[in-house]
């Protein structure tokens, strides 16, 4: 009777359930665990260390429980496609003969999943949309290309189509970042790490931002260190922020404005400081604006300022390297600066 009642418990129990004797070898598993597990009945008789030969883990809380225990697993945290966390809470404890001596171990497995993340649905989108303006994109920034490779050197039109370059280049960016924020957001980004001198790459991003500055009529200064400074990380990602944060500097300033950078050491980190004249924040947006809005309303003179994805996608980053980013204003009309932090050496 006792062993029909344990084996309807084991079937119709709520979560996965599976015992084990003194040796680890599996006495019985319930549906659900053989279902989730993608197990048939033939584990039954094999030990714990067959079944899941990878699973040191697991050895390690079995034998625990063996000792009399009852433990609780960390945690297990998935995200699945549609953007909902699964969840897997394992919990074991000892099982004891009619004699009240421990026979072995008794394991249940449950598994919790929230309801699908509408923002990752928004991602989904984000990076559709961005898979789709590449390609007309890149076509015209050719076409350009070629029409500035046939114009006269010093004709009229081999300016504006200079700015048109520029622009393009600059949309072309912005349709980048919208990409790389749906793959942080999907959080299937990977960085591609590498030691290089960070130093060198500002000097990079202020003549890439060359053109843009002196349209605007903006001065730009850059104070670096004498001496290389070595940081391990993705070079290109963080390229791109710092291109990010220097167009967000020029469109913020007006003509005559200054943009200073400054890079230097302190501790285990790097600093970057961007920092300009211009505009300025209104001290209650200096966290918000490092959210995904669809605006950055940092001057009434500029109703549509662009997309407020370059600065989240900054702060993603430089997480995921283990830095990170601030703002800081007096407010409006008073400048802004923004400093980025991004530790030497990250595992």
């Amino acid at each position: 009777m006792k062993g029909k009642l344990l084996q309807r418990f084991i079937e119709e129990a709520p979560v996965a359930v599976a015992m084990f004797d003194r040796d680890l070898r599996c006495l019985a598993a319930s549906p659900r665990w053989l279902a989730e597990h993608k197990l048939d009945i033939s584990i039954i008789g094999r030990r714990a260390d067959e079944i899941y030969p990878s699973s040191a883990g697991l050895r390690e809380f079995l034998g625990l429980a063996l000792a009399g225990e009852c433990v609780a697993c960390p945690e297990v945290r998935r995200r699945l496609p549609d953007g909902s966390l699964r969840l897997t809470r394992i919990q074991m404890g000892p099982w004891r003969g009619e004699d009240g001596e421990i026979g072995g171990v008794v394991v249940f497995i449950e598994q919790v999943e929230s309801a699908p993340d509408p923002r990752y649905e928004e991602s989904a989108l984000l990076a559709r949309l961005a898979h789709q303006l590449r390609n007309p994109l890149a076509t015209i920034n050719l076409t350009i290309e070629m029409l500035e490779a046939a114009a006269s050197p010093t004709g009229p039109e081999q300016a504006a189509l200079a700015r048109a370059s520029r622009q393009g280049r600059r949309l072309a960016r912005m349709v980048e970042d919208l990409a790389e924020f749906s793959l942080v957001s999907q959080e299937k980004i990977r960085l591609r790490k590498e030691r290089f001198d960070l130093a060198l790459l500002l000097t990079e991003a202020a003549g890439f931002a060359g053109g843009n500055i002196t349209d605007k009529g903006v001065g730009l200064s850059l104070r670096l260190p004498e001496t290389p400074l070595h940081v391990y990380g993705d070079r290109a990602r963080l390229k791109q922020i710092i291109d990010s944060l220097l167009d967000n500097a020029v469109k913020f300033s007006d003509s005559g404005g200054r943009i200073d950078v400054e890079a230097r050491s302190s501790g285990a980190d790097a600093i970057v400081i961007v920092r300009d004249n211009g505009v300025g924040i209104p001290r209650d947006q200096l966290e918000s604006i490092f959210e995904f809005s669809g605006e950055i309303n940092r001057d009434h003179r500029q109703k549509s300022a662009g997309l407020g994805v370059s600065l989240a996608l900054a702060r993603q980053v430089l997480l995921l390297h283990g830095g990170g980013v601030e703002a800081h204003s007096d407010g409006p009309g008073k400048g802004s600066a923004f400093a980025l932090r991004l530790p030497f050496h990250v595992d």
